[in-house]
């Protein structure tokens, strides 16, 4: 489907047909938002959010001055050329490390964190250059190591009806020894969060004041950001386990905490988080995205609400990394670890493979997948025994890549 400016009215005339009633139309994908916006304002449709906004929301650049952090700015350039000469006229000296991704992306794809200016200047030629940067510009922006998180809103005229902090694990980009081709695709989310009370207060309300500036009301908002100065850390156990644990150094925590927004996502979050939200609340984002999407308050509110005694269970969305690109050699990896682990199966409350045998592990750019399966593992033991029981699976799973 071609993105252009014509694209809302094309959409608008496949729907009027005099045989077929729509209530009103949505987007799970970024891509298409704006377009889906102004297809429903075509069709009389209810708008529940503004063009302006989401082209907000989906512009990483533009969203950064919501924050308002005037200590950490960022930069817009459309390539190197263009990097050595704001370079050259600036007078602040450059701090690193910086992150380097397109203005416009999806899946982290393109994003890497750069220690030098030689660094610095390859990412971004090397992204000028690929298809993750068409139709947008380049965003340059300080490294901010803090745990990641995921906040999800449910606002229907700018009440919060469910909200939720999933914390998201350090991608390969993250490690101190890291280079800047190292990626930032997620490796983990957990569920419920475990940062402290008041910084979980903290970033509830931080990130709702952004979404009203936005001008956002009614809808689902998956929110990224980072936790500068946080009580919290990832740290890796003696048994090997990564987890976020209490900093114990007081020295470390010396500055007032606050929040570094990445991301606002004007929709549902992805498959698989949300497959982790409902089976630890109860709570269907795609389901609430679509009553959201034709007004319906009523149910909206209803199926709102989670469980009564909140979290069910601790649960980990585990993602398993392709080994390389190939071609796929193995069975379903499911189905042959539960031939050999059906108690660990018995922990898996949903999963999926990427790849069947045979097919082609292609780079991102081609629109393959940076996993090769991604599952649901959930724990009424304890935060431990689920992180255990993520790598434990993982750790089992069987296949190879056959070298093209």
């Amino acid at each position: 489907m071609s993105l252009d400016d014509a694209l809302p009215s094309r959409i608008a005339t496949a729907l009027q047909h005099p045989d077929s009633r729509v209530d009103g139309i949505t987007s799970f994908t970024d891509r298409y938002l704006v377009a889906t916006a102004r297809a429903a304002k075509i069709l009389g449709l209810p708008i529940i959010m503004q063009s302006d906004s989401l082209s907000l929301s989906t512009d990483k650049y533009i969203m950064r001055q919501l924050s308002t952090e005037s200590e950490y700015p960022s930069l817009l350039v459309s390539g190197p050329e263009e990097l050595e000469q704001t370079m050259r006229a600036s007078t602040d000296p450059v701090e690193f490390p910086l992150v380097v991704k397109p203005s416009h992306g999806k899946n982290s794809e393109g994003v890497s964190k750069v220690a030098n200016s030689r660094e610095l200047f390859h990412s971004v030629a090397r992204l000028a250059r690929t298809d993750s940067a068409v139709g947008s510009k380049i965003v340059i922006e300080p490294y901010i190591s803090g745990p990641e998180i995921d906040a999800n809103y449910v606002l229907l005229d700018g009440e919060i009806l469910f909200f939720e902090i999933g914390d998201d694990f350090p991608s390969a980009g993250d490690s101190d020894t890291a280079d800047f081709a190292a990626d930032f695709h997620e490796s983990a989310m957990l569920y419920p969060s475990a940062l402290p009370q008041k910084e979980r207060d903290l970033m509830k309300k931080s990130l709702y004041d952004l979404l009203l500036k936005a001008g956002f009301r009614t809808g689902i908002f998956h929110v990224e950001a980072r936790i500068r100065n946080s009580e919290m850390e990832y740290q890796l156990s003696s048994d090997g386990l990564m987890d976020l644990v209490k900093i114990v150094a007081p020295g470390k925590i010396c500055q007032k905490t606050r929040p570094f927004l990445l991301e606002i996502n004007a929709r549902a979050p992805g498959q698989m988080p949300t497959w982790g939200t409902e089976f630890t609340y109860g709570i269907d984002y795609f389901s609430l995205q679509l009553l959201a999407a034709v007004m319906d308050r009523e149910r909206l509110r209803a199926l709102s609400r989670p469980f009564l005694h909140g979290a069910q269970s601790w649960t980990s969305v585990v993602f398993v990394p392709t080994k390389g690109l190939g071609i796929f050699d193995g069975d379903d990896v499911f189905q042959d670890l539960h031939r050999r682990h059906p108690e660990l199966m018995a922990q898996v409350s949903h999963h999926r493979s990427m790849f069947r045998r045979g097919d082609s592990i292609l780079p991102l750019s081609d629109g393959s997948w940076p996993w090769v399966a991604w599952f649901v593992a959930f724990s009424r033991i304890s935060r431990y025994h689920v992180v255990k029981l993520g790598d434990m699976i993982k750790d089992r799973l069987h296949y190879n890549v056959i070298e093209r």
